[in-house]
C-alpha cells in the first residue's frame, strides 16, 4: 500500500521522454570517496544510488532498515520483523504503537540508527539516507525533466533529469532513474516508477503511519497518466532504490 503525502510541482518535463547522449550529472565532486553534486540545497546528493557504480547504473535494492540486497523482498524476510505462526506480522524495531510491535513492543524511533542505514553503512563517512524533508527540498528547488538515455549495459533507462533553480546552480543536475520496486522476487514497474527511501517512518502531518516508511515517488513515461514527483509512504519490507546525501 502506497499513501499520499505532499505534493510538489515538476517544474518543467514533456510527455515525451527526451532522449540524451549527454552526461547524467553537471557539476560533480569526490566527496568522502563518491560523486555528489552541490544543487545549492541543504546537502549535497549524490550522482548514483547505491548499489551502483555510475550515473549509468540502476544500483541496488533494499528494504528499509536493512544493509543488503536479497532475493526475495517479503514480510517473512524483513529483518525488523516477526511473522507468527498465524500469519500475523509485528515490528521488533522502529515501531511507537504497541498494536504493531511484536508482544506489544514500542520504541518510539522514527529515524534510522547509523547502523541501519544503507547509505551511512555502505559508504562510510557522513553519506547517509536523505530526510523527508531534504526529498521536498529537492522536489522545491529543482526543475524535473523526464529523459531517456542508456544504462551500461546499452539498455533504455527512463528517469528524471534534476537541475537546481538555486542562483548560481542553475547548471548543475542529477538524474534519478526509475527502477520501480522489488516484492517477493520479482521487480515492478522499472520503467515508470522510482520509489526512493528516505531515513524516517511515513507521517502525513496528521497521523503516524507507522507501518510504512517515507518515501520519494517518481512517476512518468508512456505508462502514467501523468508526469509526478511527490512525498509518499511506502511498506517497509520491499526493495526499493537508494540515493545517498552529503552534508
Amino acid at each position: 500500500m502506497v499513501v499520499s503525502c505532499e505534493m510538489g510541482g515538476l517544474g518543467g518535463g514533456s510527455e515525451d521522454s527526451k532522449k540524451t547522449d549527454e552526461p547524467l550529472s553537471a557539476g560533480a565532486v569526490l566527496v568522502e570517496g563518491y560523486e555528489c553534486v552541490d544543487l545549492g540545497l541543504s546537502v549535497k546528493w549524490a550522482t548514483y544510488n547505491v548499489g551502483a557504480y555510475s550515473e549509468k547504473d540502476r544500483g541496488s535494492y533494499y528494504a528499509w532498515g536493512e544493509i543488503e540486497e536479497k532475493t526475495s523482498y517479503s514480510r517473512g524476510a524483513y529483518i525488523h520483523s516477526v511473522q507468527t505462526a498465524d500469519n500475523d506480522w509485528f515490528f521488533t524495531k522502529y515501531c511507537t504503537d504497541h498494536s504493531y510491535g511484536f508482544e506489544s513492543f514500542k520504541d518510539d524511533k522514527l529515524v534510522l540508527d547509523k547502523e541501519d542505514d544503507v547509505a551511512h553503512v555502505q559508504w562510510g563517512g557522513e553519506w547517509r539516507m536523505p530526510s523527508p524533508e531534504e526529498q521536498q527540498e529537492l522536489i522545491d528547488n529543482c526543475t524535473w525533466t523526464w529523459i531517456s538515455a542508456k544504462d551500461i549495459n546499452g539498455r533504455d533507462i527512463y528517469g528524471f533529469k534534476v537541475t537546481s533553480k538555486k542562483k548560481g546552480f542553475t547548471d548543475r543536475f542529477i538524474f534519478l532513474p526509475t527502477n520501480g520496486y522489488k516484492e517477493d522476487d520479482r521487480t515492478f514497474a522499472r520503467s515508470t516508477y522510482g520509489n526512493y527511501w528516505s531515513n524516517r517512518l511515513f507521517n502525513d502531518g496528521t497521523t503516524n503511519r507507522t507501518e510504512y516508511a517515507a518515501i520519494l515517488l517518481i512517476e512518468g513515461g508512456e505508462y502514467s497518466e501523468n508526469e509526478k514527483v511527490v512525498l509518499f509512504g511506502d511498506n517497509r519490507e520491499r526493495g526499493l532504490s537508494v540515493r545517498a546525501v552529503h552534508p
